[in-house]
C-alpha cells in the first residue's frame, strides 16, 4: 500500500481497504458516509492476458458499462433531501 510508504498522502478508500489502512495506523479524514453527500466508486480490473484473449469480450462489456453510466445520467431524477 503506497499510503503507508509515504508515497501519497491521503486517499478514497472502499471496503475492506479502509480496514487495512486503519490497521496499519492511518487516520481517517473524512467518512463520506457520514456527510450526506452521495459518491458513487466502482473499480475495474482485468489481467493483461484476459483482455489479449477475450479482446472481443472486454470492449462489449466496456460499451455496456458506458452507455449504462451514459443512461443512468440522462434519466436519473433529483434527489429529495
Amino acid at each position: 500500500m503506497n499510503l503507508d510508504k509515504g508515497a501519497v498522502d491521503a486517499a478514497i478508500l472502499s471496503m475492506p481497504s479502509f480496514f487495512v489502512a486503519a490497521d496499519k495506523g492511518c487516520r481517517v479524514f473524512a467518512d463520506l458516509g457520514e456527510t450526506g453527500i452521495y459518491s458513487l466508486q466502482n473499480a475495474l480490473s482485468s489481467t493483461k492476458q484476459y483482455l489479449q484473449m477475450h479482446r472481443d469480450v472486454a470492449a462489449r462489456f466496456i460499451k455496456g458499462y458506458v452507455d449504462g453510466v451514459a443512461y443512468y445520467k440522462k434519466h436519473r431524477k433529483p434527489h429529495k433531501r
